[in-house]
Order: structure tokens, then sequence, then C-alpha cells
């Protein structure tokens, strides 16, 4: 951890596989070592490298991608002026499950749920419209759109 701290330089030629390996034990699990290495990693990083994190973990398959994303999509959260709260990596029976909850400086807060995969974001866009439109009578929702980018 102390080479993710003292040598930016170096980093800068790491993967994030490779950050994640450096991390603890380099198992990316709740509650781990690795898991408060990578996170307190991720507060010191520069934002060109967290998107840069994000781009590889939407383009290729790694083991714990989805984990790794999670953690660098709070971060942002974090940076642009949210209290990000983190999530579980792995729901659990009797736990709220949820990737991470952002609150603004109003009180108001998001929900967030991080996909490496699109494949089932239009199902579930489309439930959540219908389940608002059959609660609202003046606000239209319009069928969800399809996002380009990310695996299939």
């Amino acid at each position: 951890m102390s080479l993710l701290k003292n040598d930016p330089f170096q980093i800068d030629r790491l993967s994030v596989q490779q950050i994640i390996a450096l991390c603890g034990n380099g198992k990316l699990t709740d509650n781990s070592e690795c898991s408060r290495d990578f996170r307190e990693y991720l507060q010191i990083a520069k934002s060109t490298d967290l998107l840069r994190y994000q781009r590889t973990c939407l383009e290729s398959s790694f083991e714990r991608s989805g984990n790794v994303l999670q953690d660098v999509v709070n971060e942002l959260g974090r940076r642009l002026d949210y209290t990000a709260e983190n999530g579980l990596y792995q729901g659990r029976q009797n736990a709220v499950g949820f990737d991470g909850i952002w609150a603004d400086p109003g009180g108001h807060t998001i929900v967030v749920e991080v996909k490496t995969t699109d494949a089932y974001v239009s199902a579930q866009l489309t439930e959540l419209s219908l389940f608002f439109q059959g609660r609202s009578k003046s606000v239209y929702f319009p069928p969800p759109v399809r996002r380009q980018g990310g695996r299939s």
C-alpha cells in the first residue's frame, strides 16, 4: 500500500488489476483489508486514473471487475460533492443491498446500482418506468434507451 501512496509515477504505469493485487491480500471482498486499501487509494488517485479504471471495467472482463467499478463510481460521486456510502459487493440475506447511496447537501438521496454489462438494464428500466407511470398521471416517462458502451 505504501507504493500506492508514495510513488505516483509508478502507479500511473499500473493497471487497476495490478493495483488491486497490491492491496491487502489482493482479494476484493466485503470488509477486507484489500477493500479498505483500495478505497483509501481511490481517495488520492487522479480523476483521470479513475476514469481509466472505469473504462477498463466496462471494456474488459476480469475477476471482481464489478466490485472495482462499484468503488470507482462511488469515489466519483464523492468528487461530485455527494456524501457516498459504499454498499456491499455481494448481497446477503437480511442485509439491504445497494452498490452505493449518495446524498447531496440538500438532503436528496440517490441509490446507486452499478453494472458492468447492459444486458439487464432495459428490462429493469422498463419495470421502473411502469412502476412510476402507475403512480403519476402528470409525469411522462419515455421508454428506456439502451446506452452505448459496457459489455453486453
